[in-house]
C-alpha cells in the first residue's frame, strides 16, 4: 500500500444554542431557535494518506508518513501532516497520554516568550524596555540551543519560529535572515513544500505589515531561492492562485519569476505561471496609476510602496513581455484545458484593455 485516497461528504448536522437560544423578530413577532440545521465537512473533504517502508527494530513496516486533508470542491488543503523519525515504544495507555501531555507541553520559557512577543507586537526596538532586552537575549540564547540540540524537525521548525520572532522584536537584521534560512532549508529538506510556501511567507509579510520594506526585500529574495528545489509545480502553482487572489501582488509575480527561470516543467505548467504572472501585473499596473491609492487599504499601500522605485513605465513593460510569453506558450499548448482556456480569455481581456488606452492617448 503505498497511497490511499478518502472521500468525506458533507452532512448536516445540528447546533444548539445556550439559554432561550436565537431570537428573530419577523413582522413584529418574536420567533425563538434553540436550533439551527449547519454542514460538517462543508464542501466535502478528500484525504490523501502516503505510505512508506519503515524500520522498527529488526521489522520493516509500512505505516503512514504524510497526511493531506483538502476540501473537495476547490482543493484548498486545510491540514496537513507528515510523520517521521518513528521510533519503537513500549507504553500502556497511561504512558502513552503521559508521553503525549510532555510534548505538547508549553515550557516556562514559551511562556515568557509569548508575554513579551504580544507585548511588543507592532512596536518598534527603541520601545523596548532595558529589562525585557535582556530577557529576550537570554531566550534567544536557551532557543538557540534547542533548535541546534533537536533531532526532531517539527520542534526544531517551532525554536526557529519563536526566533524569527525574537529577533524581529529587537530588530537584529543579520540574526532574522540567518534563522530565516534556516527555517527554510529545515522545511525542504524534509520535503515541506506547502508550509515552505505559507510559513515562509508569513515571515515576509509580518515584515511587509510592519513597513520595514528593505528587511522584506531581503527575506523575499531568501525565499525565493527556495523554490527551485521544491519540485513540486502544482503546490507552486496552487499558492500563486491563492495569493492573488488576496492581492498579494508583488510576492507572486517574483515567485512566478523564479519559477519559471530556474525550474524544469512541463508547457502547461509554463503557460499558468506566465498567465498569472502577467494577471498579477495588469493589477499591480491598476493599482500604482490609483489617484488615492490609501482608500484601498492597507495592503494596497504596502503593494505600492514595494514597487515604488520601479516606476510605472517599467512595470508596463514587464507586463507587455509577461503576456507575448504567455501568448507563445499558450499558441504551443497541444489541447488546452478548460482553465488554460480562461487563462487566456483574462489575458485576451487585459490585451484589449491596453490597446484600449493606447487609442485614447492624444497624439
Amino acid at each position: 500500500l503505498r497511497r490511499q485516497t478518502v472521500v468525506l461528504p458533507e452532512r448536516p448536522m445540528m447546533v444548539g444554542f445556550n439559554g432561550k437560544g436565537l431570537r428573530v423578530t419577523l413582522e413584529g413577532k418574536e420567533h425563538w431557535y434553540r436550533d439551527l440545521e449547519a454542514k460538517h465537512h462543508a464542501g466535502g473533504r478528500t484525504c490523501i494518506v502516503e505510505y512508506e517502508q519503515v524500520n522498527l527494530g529488526d521489522k520493516e513496516v509500512t505505516l503512514p508518513v504524510h497526511v493531506t486533508v483538502s476540501n473537495a470542491k476547490d482543493g484548498q488543503v486545510l491540514r496537513s501532516v507528515r510523520m517521521m523519525k518513528f521510533k519503537q515504544v513500549d507504553l500502556d495507555a497511561a504512558g502513552a497520554e503521559e508521553a503525549a501531555r510532555q510534548f505538547g507541553a508549553i515550557t516556562a520559557d514559551q511562556r515568557d516568550y509569548e508575554q513579551l512577543r504580544q507585548k511588543y507586537w507592532k512596536k518598534t526596538p527603541i520601545e523596548i524596555e532595558k529589562a525585557d532586552i535582556k530577557s529576550i537575549e537570554q531566550l534567544r540564547s536557551r532557543f538557540e540551543k534547542a533548535a541546534s540540540a533537536s533531532c526532531n524537525p517539527g520542534e526544531k521548525l517551532k525554536y526557529l519560529n519563536i526566533l524569527i520572532q525574537l529577533d524581529s522584536i529587537l530588530g537584529d537584521h543579520c540574526e532574522l535572515e540567518r534563522h530565516y534560512k534556516s527555517y527554510l532549508s529545515t522545511l525542504v529538506e524534509n520535503k515541506l513544500c506547502w508550509m515552505t510556501l505559507v510559513g515562509g511567507f508569513g515571515v515576509i509579510e509580518t515584515s511587509m505589515f510592519a513597513e520595514r520594506h528593505a528587511e522584506a526585500e531581503r527575506l523575499l529574495d531568501l525565499w525565493l531561492n527556495t523554490v527551485p528545489y521544491m519540485h513540486d509545480s502544482e503546490s507552486i502553482l496552487l499558492f500563486a492562485r491563492r495569493q492573488l487572489a488576496k492581492n498579494r501582488l508583488w510576492p507572486t509575480i517574483k515567485m512566478l519569476e523564479s519559477f519559471s527561470s530556474k525550474m524544469h516543467c512541463s508547457a502547461d505548467d509554463q503557460f499558468e505561471a506566465e498567465a498569472l504572472r502577467t494577471i498579477a501585473l495588469d493589477g499591480l499596473c491598476k493599482l500604482i496609476q490609483t489617484n488615492d491609492i490609501a482608500k484601498k487599504g492597507l495592503i494596497a499601500e504596502v503593494q505600492a510602496a514595494w514597487v515604488s522605485s520601479l516606476g510605472k513605465e517599467t512595470l508596463n513593460k514587464m507586463l507587455a513581455y509577461g503576456m507575448s510569453k504567455a501568448v507563445s506558450h499558450y499558441t504551443s499548448l497541444p489541447a488546452p484545458t478548460v482553465l488554460q482556456h480562461e487563462l487566456k480569455t483574462q489575458l485576451d481581456r487585459i490585451e484589449q484593455e491596453i490597446s484600449n488606452k493606447k487609442v485614447k492617448q492624444p497624439g
